[in-house]
């Protein structure tokens, strides 16, 4: 079982497998802007960075909410770019819906021959109107009317949806 804010390790410990055996390849980690607020996550940038883990490619979906509402209140991120290269992390800052900015992206990330960090800038329940911005929707389950109108909203909006 993972508990919250431990992905950072766990992917860390699956670069240093690779690299160990000489395997070929990345692992991706995606965290929270909420879960970055643990500790054990910048012991896990401390370790990326100590041990050279090129092949780990971390992504912070900053969406600026959490469980307990913005993370403004809970715990700033000011400055979360300069904090992260702080680490000795490549890190860029895109916006997280565009799959053309994710594809490239990934594609520096994997050049710059460095650990690397994509902070991707979203908004919590994008395309669908009663649930943007929305810290209720952070855990909570939609009922079935609530499920053919935010379906009906994406496709309206041409979201893919698969």
């Amino acid at each position: 079982m993972v508990h919250f804010g431990q992905g950072l390790s766990i992917a860390n410990g699956m670069g240093l497998a690779k690299k160990i055996s000489n395997e070929k390849g990345y692992v991706y980690c995606l965290v929270g802007d909420g879960e970055i607020e643990e500790g054990q996550f910048y012991e896990a940038l401390m370790t990326m960075n100590k041990f050279s883990l090129s092949n780990v490619i971390l992504f912070i979906d900053k969406n600026n909410l959490q469980i307990d509402g913005k993370v403004e209140d809970i715990k700033s991120h000011r400055n979360l770019k300069k904090k992260i290269e702080s680490f000795g992390l490549y890190t860029q800052e895109i916006n997280g819906h565009s799959f053309d900015e994710i594809k490239k992206a990934i594609n520096k990330a994997k050049e710059a021959k460095m650990p690397s960090c994509i902070i991707a800038n979203t908004i919590k329940g994008k395309g669908i109107s009663f649930m943007e911005n929305e810290v209720a929707w952070h855990g909570k389950s939609l009922n079935d009317e609530e499920y053919k109108q935010a379906m009906k909203e994406l496709e309206e909006n041409d979201y893919e949806i698969n």
